[in-house]
């Protein structure tokens, strides 16, 4: 009775050892984590220096955002597993959590266009509510 427990202790730990063998690898860093990082403060380049990529975080940091540009776009590289660190791992959660930032990117993102539309034809409209 014993050996067969022992043996089927050993099975279980083989499961596992397959198991976790045949998953693919994944980065340390969340994606969710990197997504929010992304588009708070990713115009400062964090998303860039948590990537591993010091060199483009100080040339996103300097250039803030590439005029944020850069910003939109890294934001929407991560959001679509595109941007990953220098191991070249996907990021922990992509799978389990894509659709739904997916489709939040392409929302916040035309409401970020809207708004600054608005500002603009606000600008155009009442030229004098810019000067105090």
């Amino acid at each position: 009775m014993d050996q067969e427990n022992q043996n089927t202790s050993i099975d279980n730990q083989q499961a596992t050892t397959d198991a976790l063998a045949s998953a693919p690898a994944q980065s340390d860093k969340s994606y969710v984590g990197m997504i929010m990082l992304s588009y708070l403060v990713g115009m400062f380049g964090v998303d860039r220096f948590l990537l591993g990529r010091k060199v483009t975080g100080v040339l996103k940091l300097l250039t803030f955002g590439g005029l944020l540009v850069w910003w939109v776009i890294d934001w929407g590289l991560i959001t679509y597993g595109k941007l990953r660190g220098k191991d070249g791992l996907e990021l922990q959660g992509y799978a389990a959590n894509q659709k739904f930032f997916k489709k939040l990117f392409w929302i916040l993102l035309a409401l970020e266009i809207l708004a600054t539309a608005a500002v603009i034809a606000f600008h155009a409209l009442v030229p004098e509510a810019g000067q105090v």
